[in-house]
């Protein structure tokens, strides 16, 4: 983990580094990050994270944040790549205490257009709980593999279920007041590219956005990150590297 100076700005940035280089086959990462009471962090990574072909193992990313009472906490990770034949399990669990303010993303590439990769093989498994004070308010389960659903890419082509979408995004904003920011979100969604929405669920706002490419997620990413620091808070330097 890195720290870069902010130029001045009043919070802390952490850059997460896998030297590995990605991922593969049985290979397993864990981070563990906890916000104190009243501290203001952004944690990102350094680069996409890549889960490349697999014998037979999945990949599994897990990941545990802890968000205690006023503070303020963003996890915005850069994309993870799926290439062909890659199986990955990614689990994101969130306890959230009363007063935290919460903005992560999840986001999923399945092969580089650029490159006239697609991913026929392999699978996915994705699955949040997110918990405040205790109770939990939220979890989400997505599956997606070769021996339920033959050819991946085919089976995200259909209608109803990625619409030929080959990048997709999660987004989660916790905070009380949250359902104030819905309408801006969805004017920022409806006014994309892209195939998306956002729900106001009580405490949290969850926004869905499928694309056609990577570069069509981060730019509607950008722009809802802009929307809640108000353009305070750039994004992190890393991401435009």
């Amino acid at each position: 983990m890195r720290f870069p100076r902010t130029q001045g700005e009043h919070r802390c940035e952490a850059v997460l580094i896998n030297t590995a280089g990605g991922l593969t086959d049985g290979d397993q990462i864990s981070v563990s990050v906890d916000w104190l009471p009243g501290t203001h962090a952004i944690v990102t990574s350094q680069a996409a994270e890549r889960i490349y072909k697999s014998r037979q193992r999945e990949a599994v990313l897990k990941t545990d944040l802890k968000v205690s009472a006023g503070a303020q906490a963003c996890w915005i990770p850069q994309e993870t790549i799926l290439f062909d034949a890659a199986r990955y399990r990614r689990e994101t669990n969130i306890q959230l205490q009363k007063d935290a303010e919460f903005f992560g993303i999840e986001s999923l590439i399945l092969g580089r257009a650029a490159m006239g990769e697609k991913v026929i093989n392999g699978s996915i498994l994705e699955h949040w709980n997110i918990h405040l004070d205790g109770k939990l308010i939220f979890t989400d389960r997505f599956q997606v593999n070769d021996q339920l659903h033959g050819d991946i890419q085919a089976h995200l082509n259909r209608a109803a279920i990625g619409r030929g979408a080959s990048a997709m995004a999660t987004l989660v904003y916790a905070k009380h007041d949250c359902g104030e920011r819905l309408s801006e979100f969805r004017s920022i969604i409806d006014t994309s590219t892209l195939t998306g929405g956002a729900s106001c669920l009580g405490p949290l706002v969850l926004m869905r956005l499928l694309a056609s490419s990577s570069r069509e997620i981060r730019d509607v990413l950008i722009r809802l990150y802009k929307a809640v620091h108000r353009d305070t808070i750039d994004i992190p330097r890393v991401w435009n590297c």
